[in-house]
């Protein structure tokens, strides 16, 4: 398989005030001033010199205007790290305090170019600069507050205990990809990747940090060394060889095997030995309880030709998906004991566990999944600085559990709509504008993602992803490139298949075809995304997508339908069940000025603009208040709510109940209340539509119904859920309760989780349970 890379190649030179000597230097001269058993400073190494002492000691006590001292968090040969709260916001920072007067002139410019350059690194997985000044010759470098400590702490911590779940380490892992990734897309290296720079920021969250001071501190050494231990060096920078963004994925590599194993990847007891097993790739084997997949991958991370090695976005969008579909769904979540004794060869104790081969040779040739990366984007080195953009996030909220992971979008986007249904995600994005330095004026240029770019991940077996091929799971976001030369403005997606409209009004589908849903004519799939020819001529405003039908609705208030419903949702009679391309669905003389469509699982909704609602198709759970003993329409029929409160602005149908945003920003729901799923506190049957009375006093802006539960946000920012759900309890709480989840106790850190043998099962091993929430609850404020 080959993939390609986006950006041009760079690399770091030695330092050219060795260059005539290097060669002439043995690998292990080269470490001379390293210590294997010293973290903070080389063994041989003397004391700070008084200048550098006086300065440290400013430092810890260096009182700032506007902010209050908590107390020192680090310290490092050039400086120290303090804990700062900002008076403003009562936020908590880090100040790194760097000593300018131990570096001569270049390196001070170098410093002060290098701050500027990270300080436009904005990523979720990254310690986020907050800006930095001097003051007399302190840098002052203020930054994000990671409140869990640091992976190399939590190891420690571990190391006489069990190991991590390989799901644990996998998101762990893939944090810190997303990261690299994303740096190397900035051609920035970080060259001192370790667990002592990794840091944990609250449950789940993975973020790396220290890359600043490590590029201004390694101008006083040699460039194939780093401060710190050598265990992460790769074999290039042994040899002092140019090296480049594949030294990072080598220390990656490093961190990911001491995870597994609880120690070093590459142990040794002095320098010599050390250095010759990094020169052979002898690094500690990972414990039999762990995948073949996770063991191939770190392998070739591991590969003593750098060239050999995937690139951190490579190991991203293919490596990584890889491993979490070669362990199954039930796999990778069992704890187990290490053998400390054994040497280099950690063992299990007491359990036993099946591997499997992974076959990994045989999958790499099927898909390039290196086209078109949406991790590694905006790769020149410009000052640009976007002055919008959006973060998306996936909720997982169950008990009183709740956390937000980040997904891999360029970080520099508007997203302008998200469509969604089961495992299957398409993003729309607007085309953002920049502020760009020209001379001495800022001018707006136009952001590298154009108006309409759209991006596609999850399920994509059918083609419904757009991007030329079966994808049995794509894990990150990647462009749909053949919508690059049109402007999309919104998509809508079915079960197993996509649609887009432009801005010009032209239809396009992908997917499976086999209900027709695609309007070609036939029942043939697209792996791409076609134009619908009957529609060609006709521009279209609008698409909404059921399970099996899809509606159009034309800039002249025209409606079309096509797919398949057994139950007279294509509103084309009761006669036609099944419309292989678009046909004009004929309205009654009071539906007029139809404003919205919506198509639901096998039902049909179109909303005027007098705010009106008609309805056809299945009443399943008399979601469509047609009657528990009417089984469904294949005409158009009002749907009767609070008289009261007649104009609906919006709606969401899920198999057997349905929720109706009223304007004004009141809710009512229809159908089934077997789950709770009607929000009114109680189980029992409901035959007319009903307000959601918990949410009368608050303003709800969107809602959406899944088959057991609502979701509503409000417009204090608010998601609110209610009705029945499925998930993994945190802790031993009971979770079969209806009982209010407003508690806002403090959660444990992932610090805390990782090294609670119980937390951990409960968390990454119990099976899923039910929980149900009568009254609408707050999971995220």
């Amino acid at each position: 398989m080959e993939l390609k890379e986006i950006r041009r190649n760079y690399t770091v030179k030695p330092s050219t005030g060795h260059s005539e000597t290097t060669g002439d230097l043995s690998l292990l001269s080269r470490f001379q001033s390293l210590s294997l058993f010293n973290q903070n400073r080389p063994a041989d190494r003397p004391a700070a010199p008084d200048g550098l002492g006086n300065n440290a000691a400013q430092q810890h006590g260096l009182d700032l205007t506007g902010y209050r001292r908590i107390r020192s968090v680090g310290q490092g040969s050039f400086g120290v790290a303090i804990l700062y709260e900002r008076h403003s916001d009562g936020q908590q920072v880090v100040m790194k305090q760097i000593a300018l007067s131990n570096l001569a002139k270049p390196e001070r410019e170098m410093a002060m170019n290098e701050v500027e350059v990270f300080s436009k690194l904005h990523h979720p997985n990254i310690i986020s600069y907050l800006g930095s000044s001097v003051r007399g010759d302190l840098l002052l470098i203020e930054m994000e507050y990671a409140d869990g400590g640091t992976l190399a702490q939590m190891l420690s911590e571990r190391s006489q205990g069990e190991s991590l779940p390989e799901r644990f380490v996998l998101n762990m892992f893939e944090q810190l990809t997303s990261a690299i990734s994303y740096m190397h897309s900035q051609n920035i290296l970080h060259r001192d990747l370790k667990t002592a720079n990794v840091f944990l920021h609250g449950k789940g969250t993975v973020k790396v940090g220290d890359f600043g001071i490590s590029k201004i501190m390694h101008t006083n050494v040699h460039a194939q060394t780093v401060l710190g231990t050598p265990y992460y060096f790769s074999p290039e920078m042994c040899e002092g060889k140019e090296y480049n963004e594949k030294s990072d994925v080598w220390a990656l590599g490093c961190i990911v095997g001491e995870m597994c194993c609880l120690k070093k990847a590459f142990t040794a007891s002095n320098l010599s030995e050390l250095v010759a097993k990094i020169m052979t790739a002898e690094y500690v084997p990972l414990p039999r309880g762990y995948s073949e997949s996770l063991r191939h991958v770190l392998g070739m991370m591991f590969q003593i030709d750098p060239n050999a090695r995937p690139s951190a976005s490579e190991l991203l969008q293919y490596w990584i998906p890889l491993i979490y579909r070669k362990l199954g769904s039930m796999e990778g979540y069992k704890v187990f004991h290490i053998d400390s004794n054994a040497n280099d060869r950690p063992e299990l104790v007491g359990v036993n566990i099946r591997s499997k081969k992974s076959g990994l040779e045989d999958d790499t040739t099927a898909i390039n999944y290196g086209e078109g990366s949406t991790a590694l984007v905006n790769t020149g080195r410009n000052q640009n600085t976007p002055t919008c953009r959006t973060v998306l996030y996936q909720l997982h909220s169950f008990g009183m559990s709740t956390s937000l992971a980040p997904l891999h979008l360029p970080p520099t986007v508007k997203i302008k709509q998200i469509a969604t249904r089961g495992q299957h995600f398409v993003a729309v994005m607007e085309g953002t504008m920049c502020r760009k330095r020209v001379g001495e004026q800022i001018v707006n240029a136009q952001n590298l993602l154009t108006d309409g770019t759209v991006f596609s991940w999850g399920e994509g077996d059918k083609g419904q992803l757009g991007h030329d091929a079966l994808e049995t799971w794509h894990h990150i976001p990647m462009r749909v490139e053949a919508l690059k030369q049109r402007k999309v403005i919104s998509t809508t997606v079915g079960d197993g298949f996509t649609l887009f409209c432009t801005a010009s009004g032209t239809v396009l589908a992908c997917g499976d075809n086999s209900h027709g849903c695609l309007g070609q004519g036939n029942k043939t799939s697209l792996l791409v995304p076609k134009p619908i020819a009957k529609l060609e001529h006709t521009p279209i405003v609008q698409v909404s997508s059921g399970t099996t039908h899809v509606l159009a609705r034309a800039e002249s208030g025209i409606v079309y339908s096509w797919g398949t419903s057994n139950s007279g949702a294509l509103a084309l009679g009761k006669r036609i069940n099944s419309a292989l391309e678009p046909e004009r669905v004929i309205l009654p003389q009071l539906v007029q000025n139809v404003r919205e469509v919506y198509a639901g699982p096998d039902c049909t909704i179109l909303i005027t603009s007098q705010g009106d609602c008609y309805c056809c198709g299945s009443n399943a759970g008399n979601r469509l208040g047609l009657g528990r003993k009417v089984p469904g329409t294949a005409t158009l029929r009002k749907i009767h709510l609070d008289a009261g409160r007649p104009k609906i602005v919006g709606v969401s149908v899920s198999d057997t109940h349905a929720a109706f945003l009223i304007e004004g920003g009141y809710l009512v729901t229809l159908g089934d209340n077997s789950s709770g799923q009607r929000g009114v506190g109680h189980r029992c049957e409901l035959l007319q539509p009903t307000i959601v009375p918990h949410l009368q006093s608050r303003y709800v802006a969107n809602v959406k119904c899944s088959q057991t539960y609502t979701v509503a946000t409000t417009d204090d920012n608010c998601v609110v859920l209610w009705g029945t759900r499925m998930g993994t309890p945190e802790g031993n709480e009971d979770s079969s309760g209806s009982h209010g989840r407003n508690n806002h106790a403090e959660r444990p850190s992932l610090t805390t989780v990782a090294n609670s043998t119980t937390a951990l099962a409960n968390i990454l091993s119990s099976i899923y349970k039910h929980e149900t929430i009568l009254e609408p609850a707050d999971v995220l404020a």
